[in-house]
């Protein structure tokens, strides 16, 4: 099983390829997950290896606790590996809040989640909640280093307080999360 990989960013449209060694993996992540590379880039990602008896898929996370939340959310029945990595795609405190807050509308939001999908994924993940705050997805000295060095650039706090929400900021090295909260404020 592939658990991790370190290799280029190459963007193959729909489609991420990792290039390793002159082998190419292609790979499944979030489009927040995308935001964060840019063409050519050295990456490294936790890999989830989802076998079929047709078909092998990887998937790709940028830290462990991410990846441990996809697997949380694999474990839930009616919860596939595309259907977890598209709850993913708002970012893991918006998810966590929403099962803590038992927010149904929230789940019903993506494809393939009914109500009694959204109930189960409530009901099951809050059983495990203990297992979640261990991940460590709580805002971090990183994160109020980062609001500190933005609004000393001139951003304000709404500004910021939004590229923080649509960015998984929690989950990239202080470097790599200025450089694309610079990026995403500036667009």
């Amino acid at each position: 099983m592939i658990g991790f990989l370190s290799g280029i960013f190459k963007q193959d449209f729909p489609s991420v390829l990792i290039l390793v060694n002159g082998v190419g993996y292609s790979v499944a992540m979030t489009e927040q997950t995308k935001a964060t590379f840019t063409e050519g880039q050295t990456v490294e990602l936790f890999i989830y290896t989802h076998v079929k008896e047709d078909q092998l898929e990887l998937f790709g996370f940028l830290t462990s606790p991410e990846k441990k939340l996809f697997l949380l959310l694999l474990a839930i029945s009616g919860v596939g590996p595309r259907s977890a990595l598209n709850l993913l795609e708002k970012g893991t405190n918006p998810l966590i809040t929403a099962v803590q807050t038992a927010d149904v509308q929230f789940f019903k939001g993506f494809k393939r989640i009914g109500t009694k999908v959204a109930q189960k994924i409530i009901i099951e993940l809050k059983s495990k909640l203990g297992s979640v705050q261990e991940l460590d997805l709580a805002p971090s000295q990183q994160t109020q280093e980062l609001r500190e060095a933005l609004t000393q650039l001139g951003f304000g706090e709404l500004e910021i307080s939004k590229a923080f929400q649509e960015l998984p900021i929690e989950d990239m090295s202080l470097e790599v999360a200025l450089k694309t909260s610079l990026k995403k404020l500036r667009s």
